[in-house]
């Protein structure tokens, strides 16, 4: 997609955001006048978060600062332009592999930081395995050592599930304490290799300069901001409804995922960064399994086309790849709950859309 063609998306309802006033105000209000670096800030994730903050700050006179690396500020502006405007985001013009040409931008002190860049909606193998692992690695040293050196006292890295690598045998979600981990032979495996290695980093350098360090292990998600034209499932059958096509389904559908919705995930993040307990990682996600056919035959009936799903094999490869995970850590730690079901993620999704359209 060309930067011509780049979606606007608008600011998503205010009650897409009724998960926020499960947090108690005493804890919104310890954020009061923090100055926060967030990395991966114009992606989904990022989006939501931002989306989040700029709501607290509104509702509880929060008075942040958030500074928003991105390589691109200007594409930035054109497709996220109510985010970018908001007086109280300071965009910041940069890679995170090269932190000579921004950190001088940033203030002089900062209080935390949310750092979860890396595009991971690219489809494998259009990044050399390499430069991923590379990427992930070194873009997390090079912001989480500018943070502390800029007085941050806690840090929080947006990691990924896919740390654990292949369910285990007679498993069915994958827990913290899931001992396993991908092949680090595997190609595909250089995303998931070099998460673990961030968060192995990060925990280490965090715990010798004394700086709190937290590890989210995201999942799958759905919502607005979610890209219609990548390897998401969510996506591409959203997109297929949208556009009144038959979804089609690859392979057999018997893949099992599950999905949180963009508000859940960003009061998620939200508590994480100001209860998980430093030195400790959390899993964030759904822990509702759905099998990707069960998904498009959801979003089909949904968009008032049921029945127009197409399974594109009837024969299956292989095991059946399971990704969800067990959020009981969340749960008893955080207060973190699914406030959004998966039924109600798609139709605010296909509302936001066909507004948007």
């Amino acid at each position: 997609m060309s930067s011509e063609e780049l979606p606007v998306f608008f600011p998503v309802s205010s009650a897409d955001f009724f998960g926020l006033q499960t947090l108690p105000d005493q804890l919104l209000k310890t954020l009061a006048g923090k100055r926060i670096l967030i990395t991966g800030g114009t992606g989904f994730v990022g989006s939501w978060l931002l989306e989040a903050l700029l709501h607290a700050t509104r509702m509880a006179a929060l008075n942040l600062q958030i500074f928003v690396l991105t390589r691109n500020v200007d594409r930035w502006r054109r497709s996220r332009p109510h985010l970018a405007a908001d007086p109280a985001i300071y965009p910041i013009t940069g890679d995170i592999l090269n932190p000579e040409v921004w950190v001088h931008e940033l203030p002089g002190t900062l209080d935390l930081l949310i750092h979860g860049a890396f595009d991971s909606g690219l489809r494998p193998g259009i990044i050399p395995r390499l430069q991923v692992f590379e990427s992930i690695l070194e873009g997390t040293r090079h912001v989480v050592a500018a943070a502390i050196r800029h007085s941050t006292r806690r840090v929080l890295l947006l990691s990924s599930g896919a740390v654990y690598g292949p369910m285990p045998p007679n498993q069915t979600m994958f827990s913290e304490n899931t001992c396993c981990g991908p092949d680090p032979m595997e190609a595909q495996a250089a995303y998931a290799e070099g998460k673990r290695a961030a968060e192995a980093w990060g925990a280490a350098y965090c715990e010798q300069h004394g700086v709190e360090f937290i590890s989210g292990r995201l999942f799958a998600f759905a919502g607005p901001y979610l890209p219609l034209n990548q390897h998401f499932a969510f996506g591409n059958f959203l997109r297929d409804a949208l556009k009144q096509q038959t979804i089609r389904v690859a392979g057999t559908g018997e893949t099992v995922r599950s999905y949180l919705y963009g508000a859940d995930l960003a009061t998620w993040l939200l508590r994480l960064l100001l209860l998980g307990r430093s030195g400790r990682a959390y899993n964030i996600g759904s822990d509702a399994p759905v099998t990707i056919l069960q998904l498009a035959q959801l979003i089909a009936e949904l968009a008032g086309r049921p029945g127009d799903v197409v399974v594109e094999s009837t024969q299956s490869a292989g095991g059946v790849s399971v990704y969800v995970p067990d959020v009981s850590r969340a749960r008893q730690e955080l207060g973190a709950e699914v406030l959004v079901p998966l039924a109600d993620a798609v139709q605010r999704t296909l509302r936001y859309y066909r507004r948007r359209d």
